[in-house]
């Protein structure tokens, strides 16, 4: 199991040197120490393991990678099936491959290994830690407030400011994404509006 998150570690480091937005966003721990978590049972673990999107050529190591750590990942989702809905919780989950909680410890940062499946909202959120997601693979649109929404593909990138209230909708692609976190905040948890018939 180890082999599959050194693999993962190892291709994270890889697309942080050939992608310049996640370098100027934050510095990857040297030599994390590796942590044997639970492996949490999710219906995401199977979508991701079997997922056929194509990665941009900076990610294809990762992405090879998540595919490879799926079954053995602590996959996670910061919500109840009463903010969010099942089907939400079925096609949502994240891995924390480094950070505080993660499978390679660093309290500085938290760099995440997300799936969302397609047809889906991400309703609007928001949270301390300035937040970076790139896009490994699939396409996904992503709204801040005041902002047009921005149609976001393999090798994308968009800033989340600290509680900046933003969110994603996925059409027909799932999207398979690095999230990375830095600043006040890293470790704790997601603020999401209401639904709407809440």
């Amino acid at each position: 199991m180890q082999q599959a998150f050194d693999a993962a570690l190892a291709a994270l480091y890889q697309t942080f040197a050939t992608a310049a937005a996640l370098r100027e966003f934050a510095l990857l721990p040297d030599k994390p120490r590796f942590v044997p978590l639970q492996v949490q049972a999710n219906p995401v673990a199977q979508l991701m393991g079997a997922c056929a999107l194509l990665p941009g050529p900076e990610s294809a190591a990762l992405f090879a990678a998540a595919r490879m750590l799926a079954p053995f990942g602590n996959w996670r989702s910061s919500y109840t099936e009463e903010q969010v809905g099942r089907h939400f919780l079925d096609n949502f989950a994240y891995v924390e491959l480094v950070g505080p909680e993660g499978h390679f410890e660093s309290p500085e940062m938290s760099a995440y290994l997300l799936y969302m499946g397609p047809n889906m909202h991400y309703r609007r959120h928001w949270h301390e830690a300035e937040e970076l997601y790139y896009i490994i693979a699939g396409e996904a649109e992503f709204q801040v407030d005041g902002e047009a929404p921005a149609l976001l593909g393999a090798g994308d990138s968009r800033l989340h400011m600290s509680n900046q209230p933003h969110q994603t909708w996925t059409r027909d692609s799932a999207v398979v994404c690095l999230v990375l976190w830095r600043g006040e905040g890293v470790g704790e948890g997601v603020e999401m509006e209401a639904a709407p018939n809440a």
